[in-house]
Formats: structure tokens, C-alpha cells, sequence
């Protein structure tokens, strides 16, 4: 059976919630669907307590921007983001570039589990907690695709902290960096190789006048030129760089991590406004084609091809089409991921390349850059379009602070439900942190901790059925960790 890895935000949660984290996955005996999925590996691990002295802390001083690697970034989740998930953001961004463009060195970091690997010098973070963190490390993945270097590992350090012992501390991210890339002369001929490759597709999508037509153009390059690398489970990521868009432009063999940010990548640099998205075992893009937002699928479409039945569709048709509700997004995503159309438009079908029109088909204006950024509607924390019916909703919820950065809530519901998910977040952030909690029952009594002592919290609670689907939430409750 293929191992299979929550991806980094709901996999750390696990060691912080003491419970499984994330949206219950279907058990491999009843994995029928036939086309991939389950290949996300992000793992995230603590450093081992002497790496905590070892590692080499990032000032985080400005690096040059790079206007050629920049084209490549996208902004909608950053935009999202509170002041302080921002500043670990640009600091993250900030090292990865120095990495790109400089002489950095990885080096070999122990980790608590006696494993090692190379990684990034390290960034600080505070006022957040740990998951909030990780959050924001996992979305820089898959809006910075440029770093190539990078395999969505994290290593890190808890903030220390006590007012006994005069303690303060901050926590600190580093990145995980493929062994092939540790050194700054290999990344150096390798990025030379990744830029060549990147250029001689984008080159040609000058020749195409609609966001539609290039969209087209980006996806069936990726559809027809890069093979679906069903055996990364059995190789070794090093060679694999499955999670990387160099696995694509580079190797031309990927999965859907890599098929995602490749798309990504090339989407920006045309100014086409787009995410990535991910599950508990599948990555994806949304795509936003005349100010409305589409679902497209590189993966799938893959490997049917040649196939168009993932592009552009729309989340009732994403719904039938996955009965094993590989799409079903980490519920760190709501709130903050944009709302993707319910209906089908044809209008935004793929477009015949082949046709001697082709480059002019398609009169839409797009998402000019000298345009201003139409308003992103957020999804609400209810999934949209789930047709059963939603669990019952918790008609008792009580938190109640009972230590330092630690409360406890209570939780009941009038039927049986498969578990809850806690929302919490920073008065005045934008975005949630979650939690969930398995109980298969109507009532749970539990203890959230690691929150930032002192700070005060909004807290809100939800029931949840077996395939994830969310009851309605419960009422904000405030409180002070």
C-alpha cells in the first residue's frame, strides 16, 4: 500500500492536538478511484534540542529582488494574511531568494527523531502559534513555485517562554532543501538549467492574446509533456523532486504537487490570477478566467490525456466526478480560498490551439496587472456544494481557560457525530487556525493548548460527519489564553 502523508499544516497538529488531525481519511481498503492521488509528502518535524543552538538564525536583511524570479509569485492568500503571518511570509521569502540567487549553503540538521536532512538557515516567528506558522509556510510553497530547491520540509523550534525563569524566546521555521541543491555551486548550474527550461515554454505563450488561450496553452504542455510519477513512494525524493516544479521542467516526470506549482509558476508569469490548493492527499489549482473562479486539474487531466474533463469546471462538477473526495480542501483553506464558480460556463472551455485563430480566440479581458484586483469572495466555513446532509450542529459549546496558553472546551451535539473542528484564531487575524477532534459520539471534553499565553482568542465549533462534511458553526466565543 502507498504510504500516505497528511499534508505540512494538518500533519503537525497531530503532535499539538494529541489527536488526528484534519479531515478523516477514507481507509485504503475503500480507495477505488482510478485516477491519482496520495501524493503529497510534506513532512514537518521538530530540530533535536542541540540543533536549537546549532542552527544559524537569518537576519532577514533585505535581499535584491529579482525582477525575473518575482514574475513568478503569486499574492491571494498573502494579501488574506494578518501583520504578523505576513512578516514570517516575507522573511520566508526573503531566505528562499537568497538561496536562488546568492551563495547560501544548506546544512545537515538533526531532527528530534534521529533523522537529518539539509536545510535552510532559520527564520523567527512570534505572536502566533506554531500551526499558525506552518500555515503560512505552506502556503509560501505553493505561491513562490521559483524555489525550486525547496521540498516542503520544515524543521523547527517551539517558542520558549517563562516569566519564572525570565525566558523569552521565539520559535523558528527552516526549510527542508533537496540534497542535490544543498550546495551553492550545484544550485547555481541547476537554476541556469530550471530558468532555460521555464523560458522555452512561457516564450511561447506570447502568441496567444487571451488569459484563456494561454491557460490552455500552459495546461496541455504540462498534460502532454510531463508523465505522472506514480512510484515517488518507492524512489528517493532526491531524485524524484516530486514536490518541486523542477521534477517538471526539469525531469519531466511529477505528481500532482509538482504539476500544481509548474502551473502556478507559469499562470504568474502572465499576470493570470491563481491558487493552489491542497487536501489531505491531492493538490490542484483554481484559476480565475473573467473575474470568476474555476477548478483545473493538470493531474487528472493528465492522466487521461488528451483530456479537458478537469479544466475550468466548476465545484458541483469537481463534487461528481471525485467519490473520494480527493478535492475536499484542509479546512485551513476556509475563509481565506477563493469561491469557485457552482454552474459550468462553456464560454471558458479550452480553446483548439491547433485552430489558425487560435491565439486570438477568446475576447475576454482577462486579469490585465493594470487592472485593479476585483474583490475575492471568501468561502464561508461551510463547504458549498456538499449535497448530504450536514451533521447536527453543536447546541452546547463552553471554553474555559484552565493554564498558561491552554483552555479547555466542551462540546455537545443532539446526534452522533464522527468528530468537531475547532476554529481559532488571534483577535483581529483574518485567518483560522483548526483543530480536530475525533469522538464518534455527541459529546467531547478536551484540552487545546500551545496558544499564545496572554493573547486573546476567538474560538468557534463545528460537527463534523465522516467525510468532513462541517454542521453550522457555533457562536464566536472571546477569550483570553
Amino acid at each position: 500500500m502507498r504510504k500516505k502523508l497528511l499534508a505540512v499544516i494538518l500533519s503537525l497538529l497531530i503532535p499539538l492536538a494529541g489527536s488526528a488531525a484534519g479531515i478523516t481519511p477514507v481507509s485504503a481498503a475503500e480507495q477505488t478511484h482510478s485516477l491519482p492521488c496520495g501524493d503529497i509528502h510534506s513532512s514537518v518535524k521538530k530540530f533535536a534540542k542541540k540543533s536549537r543552538v546549532d542552527k544559524r538564525v537569518y537576519s532577514s536583511e533585505t535581499v535584491k529582488s529579482d525582477p525575473y524570479w518575482d514574475q513568478f509569485s503569486g499574492s491571494i492568500y498573502y494579501e488574506q494574511m494578518g501583520s504578523s503571518q505576513r512578516q514570517l511570509y516575507d522573511k520566508l521569502k526573503s531566505l528562499s531568494q537568497r538561496y536562488l540567487t546568492g551563495n547560501a549553503t544548506a546544512s545537515v540538521m538533526t531532527l528530534d527523531d534521529g533523522s537529518s536532512g539539509y536545510y535552510t538557515d532559520s527564520v523567527t516567528y512570534s505572536d502566533m502559534s506554531s500551526a499558525q506558522a506552518f500555515y503560512v509556510a505552506t502556503i509560501f510553497f505553493y505561491e513562490n513555485p521559483q524555489y525550486y530547491f525547496l521540498n516542503d520540509g520544515i524543521g523547527y523550534t517551539e517558542p520558549l517562554s517563562s516569566l519564572f525563569w525570565g525566558i523569552s524566546e521565539p520559535g523558528t521555521i527552516s526549510l527542508g532543501i533537496y540534497s542535490r541543491y544543498a550546495s551553492a555551486s550545484a544550485r547555481k548550474t541547476y537554476t541556469e538549467k530550471y530558468k532555460d527550461a521555464i523560458n522555452k515554454v512561457i516564450s511561447k505563450a506570447s502568441s496567444y492574446k487571451s488569459d484563456l488561450a494561454k491557460e490552455t496553452y500552459f495546461h496541455d504542455s504540462l498534460a502532454k509533456n510531463v508523465s505522472y510519477n506514480g512510484d515517488t513512494d518507492d524512489n528517493n525524493e532526491d531524485d524524484t523532486q516530486s514536490q518541486s516544479a523542477a521534477s517538471v521542467f526539469l525531469l519531466k516526470k511529477t505528481v500532482c504537487a509538482g504539476f500544481t506549482k509548474a502551473f502556478s509558476l507559469l499562470l504568474n508569469s502572465q499576470g493570470i490570477k491563481n491558487v493552489g490548493v491542497t487536501s489531505d492527499s491531492h493538490a490542484w489549482n483554481e484559476v480565475m478566467i473573467n473575474d470568476i473562479w474555476y477548478i483545473t486539474d493538470v493531474t487528472w487531466d493528465q492522466n487521461k490525456w488528451p483530456s479537458h474533463d478537469f479544466f475550468n469546471i466548476s465545484e458541483s462538477e469537481i463534487r461528481k466526478s471525485d467519490s473520494q473526495w480527493a478535492h475536499l480542501p484542509l479546512s485551513c483553506y476556509y475563509g481565506i480560498r477563493p469561491e469557485c464558480v457552482t454552474d459550468h460556463d462553456s464560454s471558458v472551455d479550452a480553446i483548439d490551439l491547433t485552430s489558425t485563430d487560435s491565439s486570438q480566440a477568446d475576447t475576454d479581458s482577462g486579469n490585465d496587472t493594470n487592472k485593479e484586483n476585483p474583490t475575492i469572495t471568501p468561502v464561508t466555513p461551510s463547504p458549498q456544494e456538499v449535497t448530504s446532509p450536514r451533521p447536527a450542529k453543536p447546541y452546547s459549546f463552553s471554553v474555559k481557560k484552565t493554564g498558561k496558553g491552554a483552555l479547555t472546551l466542551k462540546i455537545k451535539t443532539s446526534e452522533k457525530v464522527a468528530g468537531f473542528y475547532i476554529y481559532y484564531r488571534l483577535k483581529g487575524d483574518k485567518v483560522w487556525d483548526t483543530r480536530y477532534i475525533k469522538v464518534n459520539g455527541r459529546q467531547k471534553t478536551f484540552k487545546l493548548s500551545g496558544l499564545v499565553s496572554g493573547r486573546i482568542y476567538q474560538i468557534k465549533a463545528f460537527s463534523s460527519d465522516s467525510k468532513g462534511t462541517l454542521s453550522k458553526g457555533t457562536k464566536i466565543r472571546v477569550i483570553k489564553a
